[in-house]
């Protein structure tokens, strides 16, 4: 039986400064620990000079008040935890294909954290773990997975695996291929680029267990002080949730999270699998709080005659794809396209493949390679700048000029096959 404690932050945290921030979680951040230390239950039982890697979401560049990352202030507070027990903490992440750590670390304002040390993993040692044959057969027996164990390996960083403790400091987020991103998907930061290829090419779902059974975080805290609904992980919309859970167990403590969003737990196919697989899975649940409304991926807008394709497609490219599409929307140029073409149908994904469809064809992402041929546009990368993406399409569907880049920077990206 696990432990989660859940608790509120009655204030407005968007407005307030870094070092406000940190003071006002700081209090809370004790208090959630804490709590789920009754009795002779210890969760970070640190000796000096133990390391304790923090991993929080910071898969792109973006503010902590979008809803994208979690928020650095946070990290610093429950940083500063860690250091009052003698501990030596340092904040770790592998960022979405395509970005370094550095920069998103800087864009995302993690760069006021000046006294930790920030680690880029993809800088860093992966080791290939190997999966063990009990746990292989465990999820070839799973009746709720569609195929059996396809993962021998997989490459985690070897700071992650070498450090004394992990806290685990995911966002409150919807996803659109796994209905929540919450604390067992945040870990898929802690793989190299190659293996979260593969993870997409062999199963998201199973890999993001597996790893999980690989490699375990001693602690998970959800920053639910903003969080992102509908098009999550990237290109939702934020709200002010004003929750922190944490839980010393993942899948615990992502069932409470998922239940505070309003969004049933079984529905994301990750905790339901990793459900399936703890012996236990009862809750003592701490503090109380109302629970939310979170829009969920699949009531985010659906576009009339837009055909979205996709087969073991990555959130990268997905979320590319719907936020191109929206910005279209708004300029008013997907009904545009859509008079001009009546259809606009859309693949993405390694396994997604060409349908007998009238309409402008469009495949985007390095994945959809094999079909460029067959399309009137391919739009390269891994994944797709999105701008150049956006005027790629009116340039080519609707004869127009660009409007975020230049027509040279168009072709050039055209032409980077």
């Amino acid at each position: 039986m696990g432990r989660v404690s859940v608790g509120e932050v009655n204030k407005d945290t968007a407005d307030m400064s870094f070092e406000e921030r940190v003071l006002c979680f700081r209090d809370q951040v004790d208090e959630l620990i804490e709590s789920l230390e009754g009795g002779s239950n210890v969760v970070l039982d640190l000796c000096d000079s133990d390391r304790v890697m923090l991993k929080p979401n910071v898969c792109v560049g973006e503010g902590y008040e979008t809803g994208a990352i979690t928020d650095p202030a946070l990290v610093r507070a429950i940083a500063g935890f860690i250091e009052d027990r003698g501990g030596s903490p340092f904040i770790a992440e592998g960022p979405v294909v395509g970005n370094t750590g550095e920069e998103v670390f800087r864009q995302s304002g993690y760069d006021e954290i000046s006294d930790i040390e920030l680690v880029d993993l993809y800088e860093c040692d992966f080791v290939d773990k190997e999966v063990p044959d009990s746990v292989k057969k465990e999820i070839d027996q799973l009746e709720v997975l569609d195929q059996g164990c396809r993962f021998d390996s997989i490459e985690i960083a070897k700071e992650a695996l070498k450090s004394d403790y992990i806290i685990n400091i995911p966002s409150l987020k919807t996803h659109v291929l796994t209905k929540v991103t919450l604390s067992l998907k945040n870990m898929k930061g802690i793989i190299s680029e190659r293996e979260k290829k593969k993870f997409h090419k062999k199963g998201l779902v199973q890999g993001i267990v597996i790893l999980n059974q690989l490699i375990s975080p001693d602690l998970s805290i959800i920053d639910g002080l903003i969080g992102q609904e509908g098009l999550g992980p990237i290109n939702g919309s934020s709200i002010n949730s004003g929750l922190l859970i944490a839980g010393s167990g993942s899948t615990i403590t992502d069932i409470v999270g998922s239940r505070y969003m309003g969004i049933e737990p079984n529905s994301s196919d990750v905790i339901e699998v990793s459900r399936n697989l703890i012996a236990d899975s009862n809750i003592i649940e701490i503090g109380e709080a109302e629970y939310r409304d979170f829009k969920e991926p699949g009531e985010a807008k659906d576009y009339e005659n837009v055909e979205i394709c996709s087969e073991n497609a990555c959130s990268g490219c997905t979320s590319a794809v719907y936020s191109i599409l929206a910005r279209l929307d708004s300029e008013g140029e997907l009904e545009e396209i859509l008079s001009r073409y009546d259809d606009l149908v859309v693949y993405v994904g390694s396994a997604v493949e060409e349908k007998d469809e009238e309409g402008f064809e469009v495949a985007v992402g390095r994945c959809c390679a094999h079909l460029k041929q067959n399309v009137d546009l391919y739009l390269p990368g891994c994944p797709p700048i999105e701008m150049l993406s956006e005027d790629a399409i009116r340039t080519k569907a609707l004869d127009k000029e660009p409007k975020n880049t230049t027509e040279n920077e168009v072709k050039s990206f055209l032409k980077d096959k």
